[in-house]
């Protein structure tokens, strides 16, 4: 009996050593499990949903808003997807519990689909063991935009790190568009995602450019290989470019950009809300004109981009730089795709050219213009330079018309890089149209109010198009010295831009704002902005063109006298210039000072102190007092 009982106390022992171990291999497999998800990123980072809808299917990657304490994380879908659609995958963990804001709780495992979801509703997901124990949960919120299309871009990498590091970095990949209606708008594969912009690079939700493999059609517009994804990161309403595009595509004759919004997903992660525009360029559905770099491309053996780099210097401070290039077309007079360009932005250009008065121009097309080219180009230009400024016939040189209609949108518009940056003019050919036109018209995010400079907000002044940190006065000097420039921009403006402004005051903004809200604040969530900023910007916005519409009556209607104020700061590159009516007071003063103190303005004809209580009641120079004087920063547009 006693060695039965010792022998069963053994198996006891030993079943309890047994059940000790295991549990604790159990532990240290957990335990391991638990350290891996953790060197491996939070369990969240591996979430992914599948978005499906009208027989489509995307993968979305959950989003971690880190700004939230305790953190939140997001469910961004596109608008095809339906709510009963959502399946997800996970990893390290055995299930999930999805609870509702009622309590009603559902066990999911990867792969599977979840319950219908409430967009909008605040969630609490579970991430589980096998035995049921909660290893990490957070806060879950399903957005989802309505009538928008969604773009998904795969990169070759799947990662946007090497694009990321520097601008001209690239990636190939693929690229699906997908309709709100679950429609296939586009499929296909691209050779370049590259970054896009100067300033606007800079900021966390960066614009891209888009080189598709062959030409397509994208969003209703017209089939191109190269295409602009604006992120609008600086503009809070997301709808300045998108009136700007429309107002000119009405208004102005030839060729003006045309631009789609989409919600952007890259390699399954949500980027944003984005404009796919159409590039301002030479081609068969953009500007269609002579494509003379093309012509250049197909004339040389070694590529136009490889030729030596040819400069000749003026002496009057004037140059000219191109390339040497093999051959060239006999007839060199088009078609040029030019763009006034200023400081950092043009030294970094291949072939360029500088005016007499400092102007800069870069060449667009030809990129790699051959100097002879450049040479007779900068001619052009440098002619009509000369003879805006004395006030000789321009009628065989310049199209006055879209010069006056570029001035006048420029303007009304206050856009900050008026005239000196992404200000492009075009000629063709002489056989097709001898004369030199101003447009199309690009990059107008800074706009209606929303500029870096308070000195360019004031909707009660004109600018010029002299209102940037470099010079550009061509507009000016044709408004001073032309009357025929003058008339055509009075006249513009009454018959075709104040009747489009005044439809867009009655009921059209209404039109931008419900896209934008279709949006359901996703792009505000994923970059962290203000809820609802969109619709407290676009009010801005309307004010802003009433009061614009007011004071352009008066002046350019009503016949009030202008007073013509320039800013004189010692500076012959930067050039400010303020049309005031007569009587008003200038309410924003430029001020060149880099702490709080503004800067002393004098009248350089009666020494007196200028302020923003001061009428404005004759023509007069303004010189800053000796106070510091450093020049307000350069703002790059895009």
């Amino acid at each position: 009996m006693q060695i039965l009982r010792k022998k069963e106390n053994i198996l006891i022992i030993t079943l309890l050593i047994f059940l000790a171990a295991f549990f604790t291999v159990l532990a240290g497999l957990k335990y391991l499990d638990y350290r891996r998800s953790v060197s491996e990123g939070t369990v969240f980072d591996h979430l992914v949903f599948y978005a499906s809808g009208h027989g489509r299917t995307e993968s979305v990657k959950c989003f971690g808003d880190v700004r939230v304490t305790p953190t939140e994380y997001y469910a961004f879908l596109p608008s095809f997807s339906e709510n009963d659609g959502i399946s997800i995958t996970f990893e390290n963990r055995d299930h999930v519990v999805l609870t509702s804001s009622d309590g009603t709780e559902t066990k999911v495992l990867s792969g599977e689909k979840l319950p219908e979801v409430t967009i909008d509703e605040q969630y609490t997901i579970s991430f589980c063991d096998s035995s049921g124990e909660v290893r990490e949960k957070g806060n879950l919120i399903f957005k989802k935009s309505s009538d928008i299309a969604a773009a998904y871009i795969t990169t070759a990498s799947g990662s946007l790190d090497t694009i990321h590091a520097e601008k001209g970095n690239s990636e190939a990949g693929t690229m699906t568009i997908i309709e709100a209606d679950g429609s296939l708008n586009f499929d296909g594969r691209f050779d370049r995602l590259q970054g896009h912009g100067n300033s606007t690079w800079l900021q966390d939700k960066r614009p891209y450019q888009i080189v598709l493999h062959k030409e397509s059609s994208i969003l209703g517009m017209g089939a191109a290989k190269k295409w602009i994804m604006l992120a609008n990161a600086l503009d809070a309403s997301l709808m300045r470019n998108a009136i700007a595009y429309d107002m000119a595509d009405e208004l102005m004759p030839g060729y003006s950009p045309a631009a789609e919004y989409a919600e952007v997903y890259i390699n399954g992660e949500y980027r944003g809300l984005y404009q796919f525009v159409e590039k301002a360029e030479i081609g068969r559905n953009r500007l269609d004109i002579t494509d003379l770099g093309s012509e250049n491309e197909k004339m040389n053996r070694t590529p136009p981009e490889s030729a030596e780099k040819v400069k000749n210097t003026g002496e009057n401070g004037s140059e000219q730089v191109g390339v040497k290039l093999e051959a060239q077309p006999e007839d060199i007079t088009g078609g040029y795709l030019i763009e006034h360009d200023y400081g950092p932005k043009y030294a970094a250009e291949a072939t360029k050219f500088t005016t007499e008065r400092g102007e800069k121009y870069v060449l667009r097309n030809p990129g790699y213009a051959s100097i002879e080219e450049v040479e007779y180009i900068s001619g052009v230009m440098q002619e009509i330079e000369d003879k805006a400024y004395s006030g000789e016939d321009m009628s065989d040189l310049i199209d006055m018309k879209s010069f006056a209609d570029k001035y006048v949108y420029e303007e009304f518009l206050k856009n900050e890089g008026a005239g000196v940056t992404s200000s492009y003019f075009y000629k063709d050919r002489d056989n097709a149209d001898p004369l030199l036109y101003a447009g199309p018209i690009w990059d107008y995010d800074q706009t209606m109010g929303n500029s870096f400079y308070p000195s360019i907000n004031d909707p009660e002044t004109l600018d010029f198009c002299t209102n940037h940190s470099e010079n550009t006065l061509i507009f000016y000097e044709l408004w001073k010295n032309h009357e025929d420039f003058r008339a055509e921009t009075v006249r513009f403006y009454r018959d075709e831009v104040r009747p489009y402004v005044m439809k867009l005051l009655d009921s059209g903004l209404e039109e931008y704002f419900e896209t934008v809200e279709k949006d359901d604040d996703m792009n505000s969530f994923r970059w962290g902005l203000s809820t609802g900023g969109e619709v407290e910007d676009a009010a801005s916005i309307r004010t802003f063109l009433e009061k614009r519409v007011a004071f352009l009556d008066r002046v350019w209607l009503n016949g009030e006298k202008i007073c013509t104020v320039y800013f004189d700061i010692g500076n012959p590159g930067r050039n400010q210039y303020l049309g005031v009516a007569s009587g008003d007071t200038i309410s924003i003063m430029l001020n060149l000072g880099s702490g709080e103190n503004p800067t002393v303005w004098i009248d350089k004809e009666t020494g007196e102190v200028v302020t923003t209580e001061t009428p404005i009641d004759h023509d007069m120079v303004l010189t800053a007092s000796e106070t510091e004087t450093t020049a307000e920063p350069v703002n790059d547009t895009e």
